[in-house]
């Protein structure tokens, strides 16, 4: 789970929510775990955050897109409009760069677009910053304004005009980042498999890298590749935690990767039958977590780190949530699978959403689970929750191609033929004791935001109190 930035982390359910904010800047390992071998997990993923910038010629400068702009990576030669009171002449596929004067900003970008121009930076006609309050809402308008706009200041605009001609907008950096803030695991197929919790309010994918493969994210960099497209369950319930499943469409395939298979309701159901134990991955807080703390901040560490689990059943689990952990009805859903020992001092903690859970089938790992949440870290009487990955195998399939490895013997998965479409049943009901208790009890939200300088308690004040999941940490 990770820390994040607008996040859950909330007072009980500390383990695995992921996201991006920075008001807790805390980067975890597995608690009571062991460092893992560096060749062990080959398709485990680290979720980064990938600074972006704007650019020209000139080098990189300072923007904002303005209110009700499309926030989007952009880029083109520049073309210079003037103050856009009319259709940018020769605009198609650059950037128009306007100077701010008495036209509205909306139909200076109306004019750019009209052009074909694929992004708008407007400059202050006056020294200085660019205004604060920029925006190109209208509510009474009839058209869309689906190209970016950005404003700049003054300065700024001076030197893009020297740049005509040549490229600028805004960019993935070239920077690798070497700190991430959940976990995931790449699945085949050019995806990956995460939280939902970990991404559900990140608006640009392409903020989003992943190092599929690195052990030491400073060091092991092979597999670092931009995320193109995020898609999140759509029964996904940041309240409840529940259906906690997203999945990163990668801008290419790693290379000389084998892909973790999946796990069908078969064996996800013979697993916790049988106590067998999984193994959870992570690079999350390494110190357990009291039910009521907040986490002391503790050196980023870019390394993996695992720990040895029983599954336990359900009903176990929601036992010990609503006893021990005070959670009103049945916190712990189908669309949910636990582990632990009950004793104190072993899981998974913030920074370890998303990561996974697997067992060994002929020789490879198997992906039953998800990082997702839990009550503190590593406390005495509860287990560690995770997204059951059998529940989401449908959506998985349709999505990506891939199908799941059989418990009958017949393995698939990442592309590999064989297998087929699996049908979790019961496992994806959306249930489990109704949002009511949950949003009485509320969920404060640990920002670990590395994305957005808001936090999500702004947006959802029902998440303030006590509860806490496990969101991702930052890395910075």
């Amino acid at each position: 789970m990770r820390l994040m930035g607008g996040r859950i982390a909330a007072w009980a359910i500390g383990l695995a929510l992921c996201g991006a904010s920075p008001a807790t800047e805390i980067q975890p390992r597995i608690v009571g775990g062991v460092e893992s071998s560096p060749t062990a997990y080959p398709w485990m993923a680290a979720l980064m955050q990938q600074p972006l910038e704007f650019r020209g010629g000139s080098g990189v400068f300072q923007a904002r897109f303005l209110a009700g702009s499309k926030q989007t990576l952009f880029s083109g030669p520049l073309v210079d409009c003037a103050q856009g009171f009319g259709v940018c002449p020769d605009a198609s596929g650059k950037v128009c760069l306007i100077e701010r004067g008495s036209n509205l900003f909306r139909d200076k970008a109306r004019n750019c677009q009209a052009a074909g121009g694929v992004g708008v930076i407007i400059y202050n006609h006056l020294p200085g910053d660019f205004p604060a309050g920029g925006t190109i809402e209208d509510k009474n308008a009839t058209d869309t304004i689906a190209i970016p706009v950005v404003g700049v200041s003054r300065s700024t605009g001076v030197m893009l005009r020297a740049d005509v001609g040549m490229e600028a907008g805004y960019y993935r950096s070239d920077s690798i980042p070497t700190s991430s803030f959940c976990g995931g695991s790449y699945i085949g197929n050019g995806w990956v498999l995460t939280a939902a919790h970990c991404v559900f309010d990140i608006t640009l994918p392409q903020s989003l890298s992943v190092n599929i493969g690195g052990f030491d994210l400073e060091k092991d960099q092979d597999n670092v590749i931009g995320v193109e497209e995020i898609d999140i369950n759509p029964a996904f319930n940041i309240d409840t935690v529940n259906n906690d499943f997203a999945l990163l469409r990668l801008a290419r395939a790693p290379r000389g990767v084998e892909p973790v298979l999946l796990a069908d309701a078969s064996l996800s159901d013979a697993v916790t039958r049988t106590g067998e134990v999984g193994t959870t991955i992570g690079r999350g807080l390494q110190n357990p977590v009291g039910i009521n703390a907040d986490p002391d901040p503790e050196p980023i560490v870019t390394k993996l780190f695992e720990v040895r689990m029983p599954f336990v059943p359900n009903s176990t689990c929601n036992f010990a949530y609503t006893t021990v952990g005070g959670l009103p009805g049945t916190p712990v859903t189908s669309a949910m699978i636990c582990a632990g020992t009950g004793a104190a001092g072993q899981g998974s903690c913030f920074g370890d959403s998303g990561g996974p859970i697997i067992v060994d089938r002929e020789g490879r790992a198997v992906l039953v689970g998800l990082t997702s949440w839990g009550l503190g870290c590593a406390q005495e009487g509860l287990y560690d929750v995770f997204s059951r990955v059998s529940s989401d195998l449908e959506r998985i399939r349709q999505l990506t191609s891939i199908t799941p490895y059989r418990l009958s013997g017949g393995a698939s998965g990442g592309g590999i033929p064989g297998g087929g479409a699996d049908n979790p049943g019961g496992d994806n009901q959306n249930h489990g004791g109704g949002s009511l208790g949950w949003l009485m009890l509320g969920v404060f939200l640990v920002l670990r935001r590395v994305r957005r300088p808001h936090s999500r308690e702004s947006r959802n004040p029902a998440l303030r109190r006590g509860f806490r999941v496990f969101a991702p940490l930052s890395p910075e």
